[in-house]
Formats: structure tokens, C-alpha cells, sequence
């Protein structure tokens, strides 16, 4: 049953939740009324004691974190910061996408969906890193027969939820660092001539503007006010 504190001050209110650990400590700086509202129409006591949870919009559970990039100049990131720090921004596009109607986007000339935009996303950067690896040990790269994004296969129209983000977050974090640290330990050569081939520099600045162009394209899921009490 939903807690009823409609004949309690806010500033009771505000004192009650903090006194008693009611609240998620990010909560605290709120003011009473913020915090009254929150209750009202958020939290219900538990069963068997401990703090009130949320069952309506989520607000106590902590975001999906962000991996920490160190980056020196952010006007002017390195190869290997372009790569991580656009990453990170997809996967952050990527979160509004839990719960997808089923309806892709039209864009670029290609039907888009979520699990089409990560797939693309890890594919690019397998293809660049493949691409990397075989210039340093002086072989040609295996022929790329993919189709890219000209394609959606049957796999990209399932549904998206919390756990293929998840999923998804682990495999291209772990991808983009193997890229980032191949960058880092060929500092001298980013700007060294590749013949017809893009420097390593232009490969960067290449992955980030195309992860960003497909982590852009999906359109994110609509969401609901949490329900009101009366």
C-alpha cells in the first residue's frame, strides 16, 4: 500500500525522510517540498522494515554509470580519446533506447534499429582495428566482405532491454580500449603518411564521427511521467 503523507508538512516531511534514511543519500541537498513530492508520489514503505524503494519511475536507482575518460584537452583530444569518449556518448544515446517500440528509422538510406546501430558500432571498430593491427605487422588486412549498414538482418528487429545494453556496453568498452591502447603506443606514428591509407589520426577521427552517426540515428524510447497518488 502507497504511504499516505498528505497531512505532513513539507518540512516534516523533509526531516522524517532524512532522519530516517528513507531517502537515497543523492536526495539530500533536495528541498522539503521536492522531497514531499518524491514521496507522495514515488515511494511505498517495505514489507519487513529497511528504507521506502521506488516502484513507479526508478529515481533511487543510480543511472548506468559513465567510464571515466582522462582526456588532457577536451578541445583537442587524442586518437585514442576521440575513440573512448565516443563511445561513451553512444552508449549513453544507446540507454534511451530500452523498451523500443519495434518501429525503425529510416535514415542514410537504411532501416535503423538499436541492436542494428550497436552492431555496426562493433563491427566498425573490429574493421579498424584489424585494420591497425596489419599495417604494424606489415600484412594486408583479410577482404572485407560486409555489408555495412546496407543491410538489417532479421536479428536487428529484436527487442532491446536493459540486458542487451548491458551486454553491448561490455563487449564495445572492451573493443574501443583495445583500440584506444593501440593508439596510445603508436603516439609517434598518427600522423605518419599511410600511402592511400587514412593516418591513424584520420582513422580516429573517422570511427568517432561514424559511432556518433549511427548512435544517432535509433530514436529514443518515450517515457511516462511516474504515476500520481491522490
Amino acid at each position: 500500500m502507497c504511504r499516505d503523507i498528505g497531512d505532513i508538512t513539507p518540512t516534516a516531511a523533509g526531516s522524517r525522510a532524512r532522519d530516517q534514511n528513507q531517502l537515497p543519500q543523492e536526495f539530500a541537498a533536495l528541498d522539503p517540498t521536492s522531497l514531499l513530492h518524491i514521496i507522495n508520489h514515488c515511494y511505498i514503505g517495505p514489507a519487513s522494515g529497511g528504507r521506502n524503494v521506488c516502484l513507479t519511475c526508478g529515481c533511487d536507482e543510480p543511472p548506468r554509470a559513465r567510464r571515466a575518460i582522462a582526456v588532457t584537452d577536451p578541445d583537442h583530444p587524442t586518437p585514442d580519446g576521440l575513440v573512448l569518449i565516443a563511445t561513451e556518448d553512444a552508449l549513453a544515446r544507446a540507454g534511451s533506447w530500452i523498451g523500443w517500440n519495434g518501429s525503425a528509422v529510416l535514415s542514410l538510406g537504411n532501416a535503423w534499429t538499436p541492436h542494428k546501430s550497436l552492431r555496426r558500432i562493433t563491427d566498425h571498430l573490429v574493421d579498424h582495428i584489424a585494420q591497425i593491427e596489419c599495417r604494424v605487422a606489415g600484412e594486408s588486412a583479410v577482404e572485407d566482405l560486409w555489408r555495412g549498414r546496407s543491410v538489417t538482418l532479421e536479428s536487428d528487429w529484436a527487442r532491446f532491454t536493459e540486458h542487451d545494453l548491458d551486454e553491448a556496453t561490455a563487449r564495445i568498452r572492451r573493443l574501443a580500449q583495445i583500440l584506444a591502447v593501440r593508439l596510445r603506443a603508436l603516439r609517434d606514428d598518427w600522423d605518419a603518411d599511410a600511402g592511400e591509407e587514412w593516418s591513424l589520426r584520420a582513422i580516429a577521427r573517422h570511427l568517432a564521427d561514424a559511432t556518433d552517426a549511427y548512435a544517432s540515428r535509433p530514436a529514443a524510447t518515450k517515457t511516462a511521467a511516474p504515476p500520481r497518488t491522490t
